[in-house]
């Protein structure tokens, strides 16, 4: 059975959807116009829109009680020859941020 891990409030404390908002107005003030526009099409065509300026992966402070844990389920996969599949699930547009966190649940786990 996989190992479903939440990306927003689970690995990482935070949502990338708020950080990519505040990435963008930091960047372009005046953005908050196209912002509101964005947001009369809908919250998947923002957040397509907001892609570019999510965290990346260094950034972002992840829960390091999950990731032992993840260590430990780990090891004991490997323990009894059995490999348990690892998911990132996530309603993220950023490809890096998918990326970084599925690298994460691969190598750091």
């Amino acid at each position: 059975m996989p190992l479903a891990v939440d990306l927003d409030g689970t690995l990482i404390h935070g949502d990338t959807f708020f950080e990519s908002i505040l990435s963008y107005l930091g960047s372009n003030p005046l953005g908050a116009f196209a912002l509101a526009g964005w947001f009369t099409k809908g919250r998947a065509f923002t957040k397509a829109k907001l892609a570019d300026y999510a965290p990346k992966a260094d950034e972002v402070p992840y829960d390091q009680r999950l990731l032992s844990w993840l260590r430990e389920e780990r090891r004991a996969g490997v323990a009894w020859r059995w490999r348990r599949r690892r998911i990132v699930r996530s309603r993220t547009r950023s490809r890096r941020m998918l990326v970084c966190s599925t690298r994460c649940l691969l190598r750091m786990a």
